[in-house]
């Protein structure tokens, strides 16, 4: 503070100062004025005045930011007394921190908690007497001995359980059979049974493809579905929340927990073929013991359709996105509650027949990668226009398309449908637009050659104009993360309204 009085003192003596020297000039302006000089002499007397007014106005300026900057040290000294060194925090908001600081760190989470032990005594026992900094485990780290009992393999995870307190643990699972195989796997669910621990989610990850079926025996992700799947374990997912399946080729069936999964809300299987697919028997069965289900993703799935269908009741479901499943649309498409869509369309689709199916569709996400894009906005067409006057369209909270192109032609067509069905915002994602060349345009005057059209990402400015006259908003993205679906889970969920 020593420092802090000086800077007041000096700024107080060049104020004190500059008062004194306006006092001074103002004085000099009224003898000058007064004074009977010389025609000879005024002409000097008005420049003096016309440099007076200068260093006049140059002080007021001085002045008044001196005023400002009193005003900005008289908030910072306010709050300079009410702060306190970070060692005189209570307990509370030093967890609170940490949490914030776990949930912004860009590192495995287990090692952004180890740097925080770190710091000091008082920290680390602030950070082991809090449960909700130890219930999410991250496997793709490597145990540590700093963690404790070093001498068994899941040393770290049971001290994990230990401070958790009874929380629900979410699991974050690589499928690398250098970490962990069956076995440990085995190891794992009898250390969850013995410590009666419960799992809140599971994030499982598997290869693209493996090289061998050695790699698919002892893969993780295997021993992990058959974690799930054997009985007896079905009680540690009772608080299961989130299950995120991503595994690849699988030699053993996925057999889902026989008993209700009372609290699980988002439930994702990814890249399921071979045997380890279900059918969609099977998976109509494990969607009737989710009632709390909100969030369903079902992609790139190799399962076999089945007449014996069980009928299914998914009340809270907000976010579907199925890509690459066919068959699985029409049959869920009856039981879809508000919510968003995004939907990679197979040709068996009707898509007059999913929109009158679905009128609390709130946002349709429509990918056209698979699919040349007149073939979605066609049908699209024909269903608006054969509507009748007592027959509204799904007001559409967003209507999105996903990697195509668009030419005049399909923009046209676009119009007629955004015209009828009037969402409040379209979203672009990877979609490239037409747009005539200058040089093309002139020439084709002449009919030097027919019209030709060029591709980029940006948005026409004339559809742009008109597209803009109807909704309230028009959203592109110039790249599709197609490896981060987590990002455009995400950004669907915010234009459904429900984050």
């Amino acid at each position: 503070m020593d420092a802090f009085d000086k800077w007041l003192s000096a700024r107080k003596a060049f104020e004190d100062a500059a008062l004194g020297f306006l006092d001074a000039s103002t004085t000099l302006k009224g003898v000058v004025t007064r004074s009977e000089a010389s025609l000879a002499k005024e002409d000097i007397v008005e420049i003096v005045l016309g440099q007076h007014e200068l260093v006049a106005e140059s002080f007021h300026l001085i002045r008044s930011r001196m005023q400002h900057s009193q005003r900005i040290l008289n908030a910072f000294t306010n709050i300079s007394a009410q702060r306190v060194p970070i060692s005189k925090l209570p307990a509370e908001i030093l967890s609170r921190i940490f949490s914030s600081f776990l949930a912004s760190s860009s590192k495995h989470e287990n090692d952004a908690l180890l740097n925080i032990i770190l710091v000091c005594t008082r920290w680390y026992q602030v950070a082991t007497s809090t449960p909700a900094l130890w219930n999410h485990v991250d496997l793709c780290t490597s145990p540590n001995p700093v963690y404790g009992e070093s001498s068994s393999r899941f040393g770290r995870v049971k001290l994990f359980l230990t401070r958790s307190r009874g929380l629900p643990i979410h699991f974050h699972l690589p499928s690398n059979r250098r970490h962990f195989n069956r076995t440990d796997m085995v190891e794992l669910g009898l250390m969850l049974q013995s410590q009666e621990a419960t799992v809140g989610s599971i994030e499982l990850h598997g290869r693209i493809s493996y090289s061998d079926t050695d790699s698919a025996r002892y893969s993780l992700t295997q021993s992990m579905l058959t974690l799930i799947s054997t009985p007896g374990r079905s009680d540690s997912l009772r608080a299961l929340t989130i299950a995120a399946l991503r595994p690849s080729i699988l030699e053993y069936p996925l057999i889902w927990p026989p008993t209700p999964l009372a609290h699980l809300g988002e439930l994702t299987l990814e890249d399921l073929v071979g045997p380890a697919c279900p059918s969609l028997a099977q998976v109509t069965i494990m969607l009737s013991k989710c009632p709390l289900l909100h969030t369903l993703r079902l992609r790139n799935l190799e399962t076999s359709l089945d007449d014996s269908l069980s009928p299914i009741q998914l009340p809270n479901l907000r976010l579907l996105d199925i890509s690459n499943v066919p068959g699985v649309v029409p049959l869920l498409s009856s039981q879809i509650s508000p919510g968003a869509n995004r939907l990679d369309l197979q040709e068996t689709v009707h898509m007059g027949s999913y929109l009158t199916s679905t009128p609390n569709l709130r946002v349709l996400i429509l990918d056209m990668c698979h699919n040349h894009t007149c073939h979605i906005l066609d049908p699209m067409l024909e269903y608006v226009t054969s509507l009748s006057a007592n027959q509204p369209p799904p007001r559409l909270q967003a209507l999105g398309f996903i990697s195509g192109a668009m030419d005049s032609e399909l923009m046209a067509k676009l119009k007629k449908i955004v015209d009828v069905m009037r969402p409040r915002t379209l979203v672009f994602i990877n979609v490239s637009f037409s747009a005539l060349r200058e040089q093309d345009e002139e020439l084709a005057e002449y009919q030097l050659f027919d019209r030709r059209e060029t591709f980029s990402g940006y948005f026409p400015s004339e559809a742009e104009k008109w597209f803009r006259s109807r909704v309230d908003r028009i959203i592109t993205y110039p790249i599709y993360p197609s490896q981060v679906y987590k990002g455009v889970d995400s950004f669907l969920e915010h234009l459904a309204g429900f984050e």
